[in-house]
């Protein structure tokens, strides 16, 4: 058979529209989705009593952590128990930041790159805010979550 380029085009054309019924059964939105089976337990619908305060733990104090020490002074229901960064100068910067404001000290914890362990043992802390390097995010968060803290991360994990 001999075609020419514009039969051919008009042919090729017309045979990608026979298999648009097809696809339109196999990926419609009106298809009924099912839930995956859950594997595990789920937070769903958990319910949890309200705070009278919200103590935070906040670890890496560089530009943005510092940035949001000052954020977090502004909201009347929050409580910065501990700090931590491997420069101790940088804790303690943010610390007098607190206790200008009229609160309490918080905790420092400024021993070296594992120190960060040690805050998530805290007690008194219901969320660690990780402001650091973004390699540290994963280790650091599972870290509060192990030790049954909430986590809040600068970026999605």
């Amino acid at each position: 058979m001999n075609f020419s380029r514009r039969s051919l085009i008009k042919l090729l054309g017309s045979l990608g529209f026979l298999g648009i019924p097809e696809m339109q059964k196999k990926y419609s939105l009106n298809t009924k989705l099912k839930a995956p089976k859950q594997i595990g337990q789920s937070m769903i619908n958990k319910q949890f009593k309200p705070l009278d305060k919200v103590k935070v733990g906040i670890i890496g104090l560089g530009n943005r952590g510092s940035g949001h020490v000052g954020n977090l002074l502004d909201i009347d229901k929050v409580e910065i128990v501990a700090l931590c960064d491997k420069v101790k100068a940088k804790a303690e910067r943010s610390a007098k930041r607190i206790t200008d404001k009229g609160h309490k000290k918080p905790a420092i914890y400024s021993n070296g790159e594992s120190d960060f362990e040690n805050l998530c043992k805290q007690d008194d802390i219901d969320i660690v805010y990780i402001a650091t390097n973004w390699v540290w995010h994963a280790p650091m968060a599972i870290c509060a979550m192990e030790n049954g803290k909430h986590t809040a991360l600068e970026v999605p994990m």
